[in-house]
């Protein structure tokens, strides 16, 4: 990686080399996911996802720690991105090429009760 490049400042863990971290907790928050951890690597490729990443730090500030990034709230995310996405389906059979609603591009898994 970095040597490759002539790049001594970076890809180690040493004073005055620039360091992104990442931690991953492998007990997660659904144990049975991974199981019994023999090899943390193979275990991480096969099993891991994003919420596995407990602590992140770019360049030596953290910028995530125990599965929180400062500053974000995201009940008031995934709020905005409903509204928008409510938005974008109630336009689609204008812009959809067979003039399709939402409903009729994207139908349910089960039909909605009435």
């Amino acid at each position: 990686g970095a040597i490759s490049v002539g790049r001594e400042d970076i890809g180690r863990l040493a004073p005055r080399a620039l360091a992104d971290i990442i931690v991953i907790d492998l007990s997660g928050r659904n144990t049975l996911r991974y199981g019994p951890v023999r090899d943390p690597v193979k275990s991480l490729v096969e099993c891991g996802v994003g919420d596995d990443v407990d602590t992140v730090i770019v360049d030596g500030k953290v910028v995530m720690e125990g599965g929180v990034i400062p500053g974000v709230d995201f009940a008031a995310l995934r709020g905005q991105a409903q509204a928008a996405a409510e938005q974008i389906w109630a336009t689609l059979a204008d812009w959809d090429p067979l003039g399709r609603s939402h409903e009729q591009a994207c139908p349910w898994s089960y039909p909605i009760a009435e």
